[in-house]
């Protein structure tokens, strides 16, 4: 599949990048038992501390740019996701994961940040848990989940859920190629061959989404919520990403009390935080800028 067309224009991300993210992230990453489950915790820097929510348990190099940056002022932290499976991983099991390792860390309160599935939880963390969110960053996520063709998706996700498919109908290597292929895109700014070694990592595949994943996508439904989300909110997704349109944002963010923005970074994939790395933290950095003067009196009265 390494022969598919590639973008023209815009970033793209070599075999020599990832392999340096992969190892940084990957030697960062140290053993902390959580309230009964194993995990391994990426805890770097001091400061204010970020907590970066995963997406996937294998998947946290696409953090590696904001956990390189952050580091260098700020408390940068994620961890690897327990993935389960034999039991369903409901979004308030997420909710409760994320608030243990919080307490077993002693963070009051943090920083979140989280890109697609990691904003689902995210989302719902300062939903269910305000006082522990000094502000909210949601990446490539609206209202509610979505992968065009939407109605597909959704159907196939319930049966998944509700009916024994998994390892005949949808196997594992099936449904791994399936996502995988999805994932790159047309622009191919994270190739296929790049996202494959990536999920080629996570074992038991079609069962992991089946437990851990599908619950979170098919059951995410943020309408009802927002309105009482009163954390400061970034939102940010791209013009290559049809799963979080500038149009879903838009809609979350008139149903965000305190939505401090939109933002939709041109030519990042179907990973923006990572493919436009650099523009993304800057989009955070500011708007931490704001956060802190808004605290500081004195802050604000240098900048005027």
């Amino acid at each position: 599949m390494s022969d598919l067309p590639r973008a023209t224009a815009g970033p793209l991300v070599s075999d020599e990048q990832l392999d340096a993210d992969l190892e940084y992230v990957e030697a960062g990453l140290k053993p902390l038992r959580v309230a009964g489950w194993e995990t391994r915790v990426f805890d770097q820097g001091t400061g204010e501390p970020i907590l970066f929510i995963p997406i996937l348990g294998h998947i946290e190099v696409i953090y590696a740019r904001q956990l390189r940056d952050f580091s260098r002022d700020h408390r940068a932290i994620t961890y690897r996701r327990p993935e389960s499976t034999t039991r369903v991983v409901t979004i308030a099991d997420r909710v409760a994961e994320v608030g243990a390792l919080l307490d077993q860390l002693e963070i009051d309160r943090a920083h979140i940040v989280g890109r697609g599935e990691g904003a689902i939880v995210a989302a719902e963390v300062a939903y269910a848990h305000p006082s522990r969110c000094r502000s909210l960053v949601m990446v490539a996520l609206g209202l509610q989940h979505k992968v065009p063709p939407t109605a597909v998706t959704n159907a196939l996700n319930w049966a998944l859920l509700h009916l024994p498919i998994d390892g005949w109908l949808l196997t594992d290597d099936r449904w791994r190629t399936k996502v995988v292929k999805y994932l790159s895109g047309k622009d191919q700014r994270l190739t296929y061959d790049q996202l494959m070694r990536l999920y080629r990592r996570i074992p038991d595949f079609i069962k992991v989404c089946k437990y851990s994943v599908t619950p979170l996508v098919h059951y995410y439904d943020f309408r009802s919520k927002a309105r009482s989300v009163r954390t400061p909110t970034l939102l940010i997704t791209t013009d290559e990403d049809p799963r979080a349109s500038r149009a879903d944002l838009e809609a979350l963010a008139a149903a965000l009390p305190d939505c401090r923005g939109v933002h939709v970074v041109p030519h990042g994939g179907r990973f923006v935080n990572y493919i436009q790395g650099d523009e993304v933290n800057r989009l955070i950095r500011e708007f931490y800028g704001t956060l802190a003067r808004q605290s500081s009196p004195e802050l604000a009265e240098a900048d005027a």
